[in-house]
């Protein structure tokens, strides 16, 4: 990775594809110049320096809202060699998340945890409040490396990789898998 990117709150994930777009483009599309592109929601009263921008006041629509479709529009749209694919996490087997355990399959490939902020750090008062990581090693069968983007928080953090399942569940969401792809003429 070129840098770390730090995350305004309720950009999370534009903050990760902010450092996936740069490492992989050699460009910078800030998260703020995509959340113009996509639109935030944030609290009412909160403010941002972003002008497509939704209030709520529930915490469960803060942040972003992208899907593959979303994502790979976007990409072909700013010509970035990227892909996008999500897998959403199955309540009964983990094979497809499992899989990117294995140095060979990560390669060319970013990987980016969906999942309950609340639940994963232990903070009863913020599950309903999602959050993204992105994969930095597997250090062990029970052990991830990965980046939080923060803001509160940011850094390189060591998880338990059932607790990062569980915190997955919890949101009902999964994993994003940013691949690297030739340029189509």
């Amino acid at each position: 990775m070129k840098r770390k990117v730090v995350a305004e709150n309720y950009l999370c994930f534009l903050a990760l594809l902010e450092m996936v777009i740069e490492n992989e483009q050699g460009v910078i599309i800030t998260q703020y110049d995509m959340a113009e592109e996509f639109g935030v929601t944030i609290p009412v009263g909160y403010e941002l320096n972003v002008n497509n921008i939704c209030y709520s006041n529930n915490d469960n629509e803060y942040g972003v809202h992208l899907n593959e479709k979303i994502l790979n529009e976007f990409f072909e749209k700013k010509n970035i060699n990227i892909h996008a694919t999500y897998f959403h996490i199955n309540p009964f087997e983990d094979l497809e998340i499992d899989k990117y355990d294995k140095l060979e399959l990560r390669e060319g490939k970013y990987i980016i945890y969906t999942y309950s902020y609340g639940f994963l750090f232990r903070e009863n008062d913020k599950l309903d409040i999602g959050h993204v990581a992105l994969l930095w090693d597997v250090i062990s069968e029970n052990e991830l490396l990965i980046y939080d983007p923060g803001p509160k928080n940011m850094g390189l953090k060591k998880i338990n990789r059932q607790d990062m399942y569980d915190a997955m569940r919890c949101r009902h969401s999964g994993i994003y898998v940013l691949e690297r792809i030739d340029h189509k003429e």
